[in-house]
C-alpha cells in the first residue's frame, strides 16, 4: 500500500494564483473577460477555474499551458508571474520613483535653461537701449498666448522688468498690483 502525500507547502502556486487575481483585477477584467482572453489565446478555461484558482479552498492548480498561457496574455514574463505581488509591487514603486526623480531632474535643467535663456534676452536688451520697444511687443504676444485678459498686463509689466530694470517698468508692475 502506498504512503498518502504530505500536504505541499508550494508558496510559487500561491504567489502565481496571487499575481492572476492581480493582474486580472488591475486590469479591470471580469473572471469571464479573462476566461475568454485565455480561450482565445488558445488555453479553454471556464471563469469558474478562474475563480477558484484565485479564491478556492483549496485554490485549483494551475498546469503548466494555463501557466504560459496566462503568462503571455497579462504580457508577463513567467519568472514575474511567479514572484509574490508584494514584490512586484515594490518593483514597480521603485520604477515610478525612479521615474519621479528624472521628471525632479529635468525640470530642473529646464528651469536652469529658462534661467540662461532669460539671461540672454536681459544681456541683448542692455546692450541694444532701442529694442525694448521690440521686447515689449513680443512680450505682449508671448502674454497674450499665455495668459488671460486680466493676468496678461501684469505678466508683460512684470517680464519688462526683469529684462530691463526700468522704473517705468516697476512703476507698472505696482500698478498692476494695487489694481489686481
Amino acid at each position: 500500500m502506498s504512503r498518502p502525500n504530505k500536504p505541499r507547502e508550494v508558496y510559487a502556486e500561491s504567489h502565481v494564483a496571487d499575481r492572476i487575481a492581480n493582474e486580472r483585477k488591475s486590469r479591470g477584467w471580469s473572471l469571464e473577460g479573462l476566461a475568454k482572453r485565455m480561450t482565445d489565446a488558445g488555453c479553454a478555461i471556464d471563469q469558474s477555474a478562474i475563480f477558484k484558482i484565485e479564491q478556492g479552498r483549496p485554490r485549483r492548480r494551475i498546469n503548466i499551458d494555463e501557466f504560459v498561457v496566462f503568462s503571455r496574455v497579462f504580457a508577463v514574463p513567467l519568472d514575474e508571474l511567479l514572484l509574490p505581488p508584494e514584490v512586484v509591487a515594490s518593483k514597480e514603486l521603485g520604477r515610478l520613483v525612479i521615474e519621479w526623480n528624472f521628471a525632479r531632474e529635468a525640470a530642473a535643467d529646464a528651469a536652469q535653461m529658462g534661467d540662461m535663456a532669460w539671461e540672454a534676452v536681459r544681456a541683448f536688451v542692455a546692450a541694444r537701449p532701442d529694442a525694448e520697444g521690440a521686447l515689449e511687443r513680443i512680450m505682449e504676444t508671448w502674454a497674450a498666448f499665455y495668459f488671460d485678459d486680466e493676468d496678461k498686463d501684469y505678466a508683460i509689466a512684470r517680464q519688462m522688468r526683469a529684462a530691463t530694470d526700468s522704473k517705468k517698468w516697476a512703476d507698472r508692475v505696482r500698478a498692476e498690483i494695487q489694481r489686481g
